[in-house]
């Protein structure tokens, strides 16, 4: 399971996305982006309106050639220039909104948001 959880200033806690992903040698590894559609809820004048947003989490980088690329099948593995407990990056839409790090927990994954961004030009927010 990944999930991100954070609370808001005032002691608040924050909504827990959550995704449920078998932990194994090659899913560990391989995956560089971990996407998930979440719905954010929040109440406006008119009622309920429901917001649909694209969550990835970049657990790490590599480069290799396109060749390389193109040859690999299932099970391939990559190798990432991350490890445990490393910041990573949290975006939504493709747009840079946290910092975190992974911690494992027997066979859950979670990400854990150290850091909120504002857009650029604006000060950080700390979590």
């Amino acid at each position: 399971m990944l999930s991100l959880h954070w609370t808001r200033g005032g002691g608040q806690e924050a909504p827990r996305l959550s995704i449920y992903a078998p932990r194994t040698a090659a899913s560990t590894s391989a995956p560089i982006r971990i996407r998930f559609r979440v719905s954010v809820e929040r109440r406006v004048a008119s009622g309920l309106d429901i917001v649909g947003v694209d969550i990835s989490i970049v657990l790490g980088r590599s480069r290799m050639p396109i060749h390389q690329l193109l040859r690999m099948g299932r099970g391939a593995v990559i190798a990432l220039d991350s490890a445990e407990g490393d910041e990573v990056e949290i975006l939504a839409n493709d747009m840079p909104i946290a910092k975190g790090t992974v911690v494992v927990s027997g066979t859950v994954i979670t990400v854990e948001v150290k850091e909120l961004l504002r857009r650029p030009g604006s000060e950080k927010l700390s979590a």
